[in-house]
């Protein structure tokens, strides 16, 4: 599956390619003596295009920058959690371990040492955990996305493991749901958030009210049903365009 980033840099490596190729006319035209009516219009016209893809260019150039150094924060997050402290414990860890292992005393040191492994590492990761989880969240949705397929919040929930009923499940998605949608927002794409639905109830297979309203529905409990079902399954038409594109330019690539 081609990425959004890989998708990205295609798009300016054909952004170049054009400009390239609309210098070598401008110049071939700037070089002539004696040119045409037909030909100075030619060259009105590409001259404009030649500042359209420029600034199309410069545009990709940051958006490319941007996407690149928020995946480059993702792949870095499971990295972070064994970082220098924990990464310099682990030795020392497993040489405790194997004496725990042996049923071996272990010093005071040595229990002081392993101690402050647990802590530093129950550290790490809750620091780390909301963003692991929204990692777990995103993967989940994109594979979704691909195959043109729901998923209920308790099944997203389980999967991601949080706690996945009652009100707990709702404190448990919301925070992680809401920033996968800003994310969807800042780069373009559309709200993957909509693959996520209800089980049962009266809107069973429809997001819950926090989706609408964030999707700017001001009232959605009060809104009609139809009218939800409607605009859901715009927004999932919207997913389903966007990844079928995603895949032709993938292939074309």
């Amino acid at each position: 599956m081609a990425t959004l980033d890989s998708l990205n840099e295609k798009e300016i490596v054909d952004c170049q390619i054009e400009i390239f190729n609309l210098q070598k006319e401008l110049d071939a035209l700037d070089a002539k003596k004696h040119i045409t009516f037909a030909e100075r219009q030619t060259f009105a016209t590409l001259k404009e295009r030649f500042a359209e893809l420029q600034e199309r260019l410069k545009l990709l150039a940051e958006r490319h920058k941007k996407v690149t150094k928020d995946l480059a924060k993702i792949d870095q997050i499971e990295v972070d959690i064994l970082t220098d402290p924990i990464e310099s414990q682990i030795e020392n860890v497993r040489r405790i371990k194997r004496k725990l292992d042996m049923n071996l005393p272990l010093s005071e040191s040595e229990a002081a040492s392993m101690n402050g492994f647990l802590e530093t590492f129950r550290t790490m990761v809750h620091a780390n955990a909301p963003e692991l989880l929204r990692r777990r969240a995103l993967t989940i949705l994109l594979d979704r996305a691909m195959t043109e397929s729901t998923i209920t919040y308790e099944d997203l929930a389980r999967r991601i493991g949080v706690p996945h009923s009652g009100n707990a499940l709702g404190r448990a998605l919301t925070p992680i749901l809401t920033h996968i949608l800003n994310w969807c927002q800042d780069r373009g794409m559309p709200p993957l958030t909509a693959l996520v639905v209800r089980k049962s109830g009266t809107t069973a297979g429809l997001p819950s009210p926090t989706y609408f309203q964030l999707m700017g529905v001001t009232a959605p409990t009060k809104a009609g049903k139809e009218f939800l079902k409607k605009l859901h399954a715009s927004h999932l038409d919207d997913i389903r365009q966007f990844f079928s594109l995603t895949l032709t330019q993938s292939k074309q690539a």
